[in-house]
């Protein structure tokens, strides 16, 4: 199951599939760190809940111009069957603050930790 054994094994192609399908997805990013509450010490081992919350932050920083409705929003949605009466597209400055409440406190605290470090030092990784 490892690169030692042979190349493109079972270990890389999850990794992959994490990396470009799962921490690229808000909606994905958020439901994977819910997950990661039932086995903390675990995720923690794999760095999964690190991952998912570099990839929540990162994606808090994106113009809000350039983001369609928040995964809660969509599911409000979704529940009561009607179309939004607001242009798509358009969406507050705090578009990810209900997606983030509904997360564990000790997990939102983190995210939250993660969002005040990026937003004081964002302008180091724009400058690369």
């Amino acid at each position: 199951m490892t690169e030692d054994i042979e190349r493109g094994n079972l270990i890389f192609k999850i990794d992959v599939f994490f990396n470009s399908s799962i921490l690229s997805s808000w909606k994905d990013s958020i439901i994977a760190l819910q997950t990661t509450t039932a086995l903390t010490e675990y995720f923690e081992d794999l760095e999964i809940t690190s991952k998912c919350i570099q990839s929540v932050v990162l994606k808090t920083a994106v113009d809000p111009a350039c983001v369609n409705w928040s995964y809660t929003y969509n599911r409000k949605l979704e529940a009561v069957d009607k179309v939004p009466e607001v242009e798509i597209g358009s969406v507050p400055k705090d578009w990810w603050i209900e997606d983030l409440c509904e997360l564990d406190v000790d997990v939102y605290k983190r995210v939250m930790f993660a969002v005040e470090v990026f937003g004081r030092w964002w302008w180091l990784f724009y400058l690369r």
